[in-house]
């Protein structure tokens, strides 16, 4: 009888661990990014995001959260915090932006830009005061130890740096009298810092508030300027117009945050595709390397630390929303010496060292940041997914198969269940450079903890190993890549722990593709399929109108040429071979994709129901290419786990 009772408790224990819906992995995130006061009592968080949005305060001490001001009670119009910098102790910049409708047909709708300065009550229960500096242009340094100061630039014909005292900025909003000064009279020349001739794009300054460098327009070339002191600059690189010989190889690598040493910096290339990758540069040697490659959105800004400046993550758009990924500079292209699926970061010191604030991040542990201090002790502030901490218990493998001469590394994450576990093959989207990481991914451990083992493989083209990796897979996108996943999973397949007679596949973008591709040509290994926003025909996708001549040149060299080839890309799109399927296939898209067009949907659901496939069918209503709807991504993987619970069991 004890026997029964025990195997009923474990029975109850393993339904709570591994039965967990798609809602509990894909809802709102509660903390997006936190800073640490100077003072190190205070902990300054963008919490929620769209209408739910808010700017809150936590005390260090005791974790009590203080909501010092909530998007859609501060403004009518659509609206949405994007940073929260510290300016002392007690005061806080936030760049805030809203969209002000106009009237009938929108045509006057226009957005603006404000830094809000927002201070922190010293009395309970006190509202606290919202400034705002009227003046456009961009803060660029908050002097954390020049209480109350911090420095803000202004861009024209002749950009300039100034500092700017907070006591003399107006509240937001107030209506000022003809004798009031806008923004206090603050914006002279006894305020001025520096100055450059031209439009300013962005000033990197030195810890001791001189300038370092400024990215500045001259003559219609982008310039960087450094200065060897405040009135003796140097041009460090100068960008001018794209000329006909230059390609998607010739990398335009322009500053975007300060690295150690002399001259170097992290940047983005302006002439690539997408702005997806942070490489850092170093313009007196000329050397530069990749050190983070984005799979999740093109990126918006670089995340540093407070006063170091520290580069610690990136701010990335996912369909006009901005997500915050954390991750180590000094890592090799996003990987650790030892593999280690753990990522710790501090990116917040206190003035006195005695707290720091930390972002913690692991294989099936979502993002969460933590206040440590010097005694040990350390306190849980918030997170991405807290209500997931501690609940999710599974196992990371690493594996490596050769492929022609080419080691093809791959992460396998595993239910810790006792009996052989189903496996859904996921290739990731891109597919050029993009790479999957051994953090938290949302959809893995959302099939995991539902019982299924994943396989995510870096096939030739991924980033985040070598040169040599991304460059095997130049002209390979219906070939080798495709049997670089397969022989992965034909060597997870035979692992004791794998069920190698219930195997899936799902993919979105060209993981979309890879899904209906693999699932065409082996039909042995893959019992279905699932594709979302995938590629169907690739001489439809090489010949969008919005393509521009880099991107043109790129896919041309990248996969094919539809003016010379169009027979071979033919012959590797799933709209040509789709005769040849026999296993079940969900097909999803967003109708408002504009990466990959629905058209690719439409023409593989009509083949599809021509030739009396067995298939099922979703569009998604107003959804792009990445999926941000909270509902739209729990209906996805609800459907994807409804379809691979019918297939493979």
């Amino acid at each position: 009888m004890k026997r029964l009772a025990l195997i009923v408790v474990f029975w109850c224990w393993a339904t709570l661990v591994w039965s967990l819906p798609a809602s509990e992995f894909f809802a709102e995130p509660d903390m997006l990014t936190a800073r640490l006061s100077p003072d190190g009592k205070l902990v300054a968080a963008i919490t929620g995001v769209e209408e739910n949005q808010s700017l809150v305060v936590i005390d260090t001490d005791t974790g009590q959260r203080t909501s010092l001001l909530k998007v859609t009670e501060f403004s009518e119009n659509e609206a949405s915090l994007l940073t929260a910098i510290w300016l002392d102790d007690v005061t806080i910049a936030a760049t805030f932006t809203e969209v002000r409708a106009g009237v009938e047909d929108l045509l006057d709708t226009r957005g603006s830009r404000y830094l809000l300065i927002i201070r922190v009550p010293q009395i309970a229960g006190a509202e606290p005061e919202i400034l705002s500096v009227r003046t456009s242009g961009v803060l660029v340094n908050p002097l954390p130890d020049a209480p109350g100061d911090f420095l803000y630039a202004k861009s024209s014909a002749l950009s300039r740096v100034y500092r700017i005292n907070v006591d003399s900025l107006a509240a937001h909003n107030a209506t000022l009298s003809r004798l009031d000064k806008i923004d206090g009279g603050q914006f002279v020349r006894s305020n001025q810092v520096a100055e450059i001739e031209g439009y300013a794009l962005r000033w990197f300054m030195n810890t001791d508030t001189t300038p370092r460098a400024v990215l500045n327009l001259d003559d219609g070339d982008l310039v960087m300027t450094a200065f060897d002191s405040p009135d003796k600059t140097r041009e460090l690189a100068r960008w001018g117009a794209l000329s006909e010989e230059e390609d998607e190889n010739t990398l335009r690598l322009i500053p975007v945050a300060v690295a150690d040493g002399v001259d170097r910096y992290y940047c983005l290339d302006i002439n690539a595709r997408s702005t997806t990758s942070v490489y850092l540069m170093d313009y007196a040697a000329d050397e530069h390397e990749v050190i983070f490659t984005s799979s999740d959105g093109e990126i918006a800004d670089f995340i540093t630390t407070e006063g170091e400046g520290e580069l610690v993550g990136v701010s990335v758009v996912q369909s006009g929303r901005l997500r915050h990924i954390y991750f180590e500079a000094d890592r090799t292209a996003g990987k650790s010496a030892d593999n280690s699926s753990t990522l710790e970061l501090t990116i917040g010191y206190s003035r006195d060292g005695q707290k720091r604030l930390q972002y913690i991040e692991s294989h099936d542990q979502p993002g969460r940041f933590l206040l440590a201090t010097s005694a040990g002790a350390n306190r849980s502030l918030g997170g991405h997914m807290t209500h997931l901490v501690g609940r999710l218990n599974s196992e990371l493998v690493t594996g490596n198969v050769k492929v022609e001469g080419l080691d093809i590394e791959y992460l396998l994450s595993l239910p810790r269940a006792g009996s052989p576990s189903p496996l859904v093959v996921m290739p990731h989207g891109g597919p050029a450079e993009v790479y999957d990481t051994p953090y938290f991914d949302p959809t893995t451990q959302y099939l995991t903890a539902n019982g299924y083992a994943v396989l995510r493989v870096s096939f030739r083209g991924s980033g985040g190993h070598s040169g040599a990796l991304v460059e095997a897979g130049k002209r390979e996108y219906g070939a080798l890549m495709l049997t670089d996943i397969h022989a992965a999973t034909r060597e997870v397949m035979a692992r004791p722990d794998i069920d190698a007679t219930r195997v899936a596949v799902f993919g979105a973008s060209y993981g979309g593709y890879a899904a209906t591709m693999l699932a065409i040509q082996h039909p042995d290994t893959y019992r279905c399929a699932v594709t979302l926003a995938g590629v169907m025909d690739i001489n439809l996708w090489l010949n969008r109108a919005d393509f521009t001549e880099p991107q043109r040149r790129w896919a041309r060299e990248y996969i094919g040429d539809p003016a010379v080839e169009y027979d071979k890309l033919k012959a590797i799109s799933p709209i040509s071979l789709v005769h040849g399927l026999t296993v079940p296939i969900l097909v999803m898209h967003g109708d408002m994709d504009e990466v990959v067009d629905i058209e690719h949907a439409y023409r593989l659901r009509h083949l599809l129901t021509k030739f009396e496939k067995d298939h099922q069918w979703h569009v998604f209503e107003d959804g792009q290419h990445s999926f941000t709807s909270v509902q739209d991504a729990i209906e996805l993987h609800d459907r994807v786990l409804e379809f691979l619970s019918a297939y493979l069991h």
